[in-house]
């Protein structure tokens, strides 16, 4: 995670803190997670997801990067929601926001559920060395309904489509 101020322009969609971490560092950093998923788990390549969120001044974007066919990465972002800036709007900004983190964690969660189910390579070779894996320590916690999503229906685990926003 990266805080800070950036000292160029500090406002408007153009700003260079924006650029460089929006547009070009998550999107690597997302692709680089992918690919070490997939690398581990090759049966699962078209089931992961690798997901993040930027937050920017008052802005709230989430970006997921998958792999529908196997050998090209898809980049999908969220339409950006703003905090809410006086108390008339905060439930209806708070309503989008919360579904917005929602529908990111059940995406992680999907992933973690997906590879602590499945034989990775590397721990096939290794478990001669170590009887214990790194995927027993993942527990899924669900103890809430699933919100109302902001999301369309390609960011869903559950979809098989691979359209485009």
């Amino acid at each position: 995670m990266e805080a800070g101020r950036e000292q160029g322009i500090l406002t408007g969609s153009s700003s260079t803190k924006e650029l460089n971490c929006g547009w070009l560092k998550l999107p690597k950093s997302l692709k680089d997670m992918l690919y070490t998923m997939t690398v581990r788990h090759p049966t699962l390549t078209n089931k992961l997801y690798a997901t993040g969120f930027i937050v920017m001044g008052s802005k709230l974007m989430m970006m997921v990067v998958t792999c529908p066919c196997g050998y090209v990465a898809k980049v999908s972002r969220t339409k950006d929601i703003f905090f809410p800036t006086n108390t008339t709007m905060f439930p209806e900004a708070m309503k989008e926001i919360l579904s917005l983190v929602w529908t990111g964690r059940m995406l992680m969660e999907s992933t973690i559920s997906l590879l602590s189910s499945a034989p990775s390579l590397s721990s096939s070779q290794s478990s001669l060395s170590s009887p214990s894996s790194s995927s027993s320590l993942i527990r899924r916690q669900s103890r809430f309904a699933e919100p109302d999503s902001l999301l369309q229906p390609a960011f869903h685990p559950s979809h098989s489509s691979s359209s485009v926003l």
